[in-house]
């Protein structure tokens, strides 16, 4: 049984070894049976599922991959959130995709679901694991696009099409695609580092090692969580 945790960036991979106060030197860790392996891929969708892929295949040479966790920083699309502030992907989706003009859903890649939804149940056990953070977590789509959006305009256009998306990123619905095609539960877990506006750039620098630790905190709550009940089965 295993766990893949993956991020994009080498500040939000730094951020979990950080965290879970791992070696750097190792991203694969085994408690009494579970492994957890810590990679990264690379900024943008094709990168993702890249690594992401080759990651599950290799793993599956060893064992069962259970659940992929992406742990990173996002923009912000909600008027109720704030730069530090959580996210949990009910819901992943392309933002740049349209193949409308062919009958298929806003955001839909043609022959896949219009979205990639996470498990309820995991998503309702982390919020609970949330509980005394020093931040907000909310539950809510995320879009995804090989763009940063860093424009109103940019913000806007997400918006009107799904209104209830709660931040932007670059890497989230291809990880889950990913998961989708190999069957595996996926959550992303993303923290908010800018607005997504025009000072995006600025704020983007300033808040990503905050931002990272943030996720990267819940994302440390969530696998004790779950290898804490198979530790103590096994009398650790």
């Amino acid at each position: 049984m295993s766990i893949i945790i993956i991020t994009a960036m080498q500040e939000e991979y730094d951020a979990i070894q950080s965290v879970l106060e791992w070696d750097e030197e190792s991203g694969d860790h085994s408690f009494n049976g579970q492994r957890v392996i810590i990679c990264k891929s690379g900024i943008g969708k094709v990168n993702a599922a890249q690594h992401l892929a080759d990651a599950v295949i290799k793993e599956k040479m060893i064992s069962t991959v259970d659940l992929v966790i992406n742990t990173g920083v996002a923009g912000n699309l909600s008027r109720d959130q704030n730069i530090g502030d959580i996210v949990l992907g009910t819901e992943c989706f392309h933002h740049d995709v349209d193949a409308t003009g062919f009958g298929y859903e806003k955001f839909q890649v043609p022959g896949m679901p219009a979205s990639y939804k996470a498990d309820p149940g995991l998503v309702r056990r982390t919020l609970e694991l949330s509980e005394g953070m020093n931040v907000r977590v909310y539950a809510g789509p995320i879009a995804t696009g090989d763009q940063f959006i860093h424009s109103h305009i940019g913000k806007e256009r997400i918006n009107l099409n799904k209104p209830d998306a709660r931040c932007v990123e670059m890497e989230s619905a291809a990880f889950a695609q990913v998961c989708y095609n190999f069957k595996i539960k996926f959550l992303a877990i993303r923290s908010i580092s800018d607005d997504a506006d025009g000072k995006a750039p600025t704020n983007f620098n300033e808040f990503l090692k905050e931002a990272s630790l943030n996720a990267a905190e819940l994302v440390k709550r969530l696998v004790i969580d779950i290898i804490s009940p198979q530790l103590k089965k096994e009398g650790a």
